[in-house]
């Protein structure tokens, strides 16, 4: 008898849920961050929606997979990576301050670039042509 792994429907849909719903908080920031750039320093505001993103995102991976795997990584590594994405916000900022929501959008269209070169930096991954995993 023989068994394939194939990925829970269920379990793709939620990561596609969970996904798509990260993309509109994101985009809902764009305009937010229009109103907030005038009244705020540029470095408070992006200090502001990084600690807050960490924070969810903190609590959300407690909340899901318990506090050990939360205190068992490699905050040196973490704290790394968080950095360049960091920088790369606070020059979002800095850019839709300057240009406005619709040009950081543009420009933020390409973070999922980003992302992939990163784990290719990092983690070692490797992209095959049809952009899938190996």
């Amino acid at each position: 008898m023989s068994s394939t792994s194939h990925p829970a429907v269920p379990g793709l849909l939620a990561a596609n849920l969970v996904c798509m719903a990260s993309m509109l908080i994101w985009a809902a920031g764009l305009p937010a961050a229009d109103h907030l750039i005038p009244l705020m320093v540029h470095e408070q505001l992006n200090a502001l929606r990084m600690g807050l993103a960490g924070l969810s995102v903190l609590i959300a991976w407690a909340v899901l997979e318990g506090l050990r795997p939360v205190l068992r990584v490699n905050w040196w590594k973490g704290i790394a990576v968080g950095s360049l994405i960091g920088l790369g916000a606070w020059f979002l900022i800095l850019g839709q301050a300057r240009g406005g929501a619709v040009t950081a959008a543009v420009i933020s269209a390409t973070l999922p670039v980003v992302g992939i070169a990163l784990e290719v930096l990092f983690d070692g991954r490797r992209l095959t042509l049809a952009l899938g995993w190996d």
